[in-house]
């Protein structure tokens, strides 16, 4: 109802402001009256959706088309295009027996609507059915000039980029010759007067929507392993890229999750990478792997309020004075309190550690001592002894540092576990590329 309401607004103070257009003109003020009329007009809906339009280049200008009137739609229907090896005599014999008599203007529409018809049976069979020599008879039977068949080409355009583009992409599978392919988008470039700038970028597309789904294929799993990355490799290689191009041929979103899809793979697999933590008094050979901010819930019951029962006897002594007495009891009422903590929670070689500005509230746990750990929805629970330390985290945190648990203990317990020797065999035989 609003949006209702300020179009009805912006129609008719655009219209106010245009009216008043004629009375600063009237006075002589020529210079405001134009600034007030642009301005008014500018204010009108329509006006505003097209300049919006505009400038975000999202604005159709549309295409050339042919269209011919039926008379001639129905001569072309019944010619054979494809087969017919002496189109131009055929042409010529039916034109001189025609019960209708064709004007110069509209031969000059059969003929571009011809050549139309002809350049995109090409475009569909690559000019590999004589279509050329038929469009050079039909340029000079119907005297078509170079403007006029540039327009037929400008309408045909999109197709043929088209389908340059299904070439490009074909020649990315297996069983198909580069060489070849090339050969015949040149082909179809030179037939249709196409230029390279034009050629390439149609190529550009095909490529990078190709890599995106390969790429969104590779993201199903969530994971990306080195066999992955490899594979990410070659595929670029066809295409055409170097490797460090990954990043500016996809969208930022996608190389994210490539990055966490490989970290994930790292994390299982037991590959924890060494980082800094200048904050850490790291022990002898220890080394940390991972660190985030976590809070720390504690939770304790206290008695917070009260509750009060009895009765008692009231006697009086005189009209204003009375004397009583009574009983009571005080229940006390408790209820669990939740205090939270902030801080930054670490993974090393040897520990969990979570610092707290209150060191009070730090801990440390050896994984040789950590009996077990509980992920829930928001945070982990560390248990040592009878002690249970629970640290909130965010839910990206949450996920990473509970894998990277799992295989901080996995390697101290066995350094040289099999999943580890896998994981690194498979690093070294594979390339990286994210």
């Amino acid at each position: 109802m609003l949006r209702k309401i300020w179009i009805i607004f912006r129609w008719i103070s655009g219209i106010a402001l245009m009216a008043l257009t004629i009375g600063a003109v009237a006075s002589g003020d020529t210079v405001p009256g134009v600034i007030i009329f642009i301005i008014g007009l500018l204010i009108i809906p329509p006006v505003t959706k097209f300049l919006v339009r505009l400038l975000k280049g999202k604005l159709k200008i549309p295409s050339l088309e042919i269209k011919p009137p039926l008379s001639i739609r129905k001569f072309i229907k019944d010619l054979d295009l494809k087969n017919d090896d002496n189109l131009i005599q055929t042409i010529d014999n039916r034109l001189k027996q025609t019960k209708r008599s064709f004007s110069d203007k509209d031969k000059k529409k059969l003929g571009l609507s011809l050549y139309q018809n002809i350049s995109m049976a090409g475009i569909h069979s690559l000019f590999q059915a004589n279509e050329e020599q038929k469009l050079q008879e039909l340029r000079e039977y119907f005297h078509l000039s170079d403007n006029e068949i540039s327009d037929v080409r400008k309408s045909i355009k999109p197709m043929a980029l088209s389908e340059i583009a299904t070439l490009f992409r074909n020649s990315f599978n297996d069983g198909y010759s580069k060489i070849h392919i090339e050969s015949l988008i040149n082909k179809l470039k030179n037939e249709l007067g196409l230029i390279q700038p034009d050629v390439n970028a149609a190529k550009e597309k095909a490529a990078k929507e190709f890599l995106d789904v390969f790429l969104q294929k590779k993201l199903t799993k969530g994971r990306v392993s080195p066999a992955d990355e490899t594979d990410i490799f070659h595929v670029l290689a066809k295409l055409g890229y170097a490797p460090e191009k990954l990043s500016g041929l996809i969208p930022q979103a996608t190389l994210q999750n490539l990055k966490t899809g490989k970290l994930l793979w790292q994390l299982e697999n037991g590959i924890l990478r060494q980082i800094q933590a200048p904050y850490l008094n790291l022990r002898q050979s220890e080394n940390c792997y991972w660190s985030c901010n976590g809070t720390r819930i504690e939770s304790e019951t206290k008695i917070t309020e009260y509750s009060l029962s009895g009765g008692g006897l009231s006697f009086p002594v005189t009209s204003t004075i009375s004397v009583g007495g009574g009983t009571g009891t005080a229940r006390p009422i408790e209820n669990e309190v939740t205090h939270k903590y902030n801080g930054t929670l670490y993974l090393t070689s040897q520990r969990v550690i979570f610092i707290s500005p209150d060191s009070s509230k730090s801990f440390q746990i050896g994984l040789d001592d950590l009996l077990s750990f509980t992920q829930y929805t928001d945070g982990l629970g560390f248990i040592i002894d009878q002690n249970n330390f629970i640290v909130q985290l965010s839910t990206k945190d949450l996920e990473l540092f509970s894998i990277a648990l799992s295989s901080a203990i996995r390697n101290h317990l066995e350094p040289d576990n099999e999943t580890l020797r896998l994981a690194r065999t498979e690093i070294e035989k594979g390339k990286e590329v994210i």
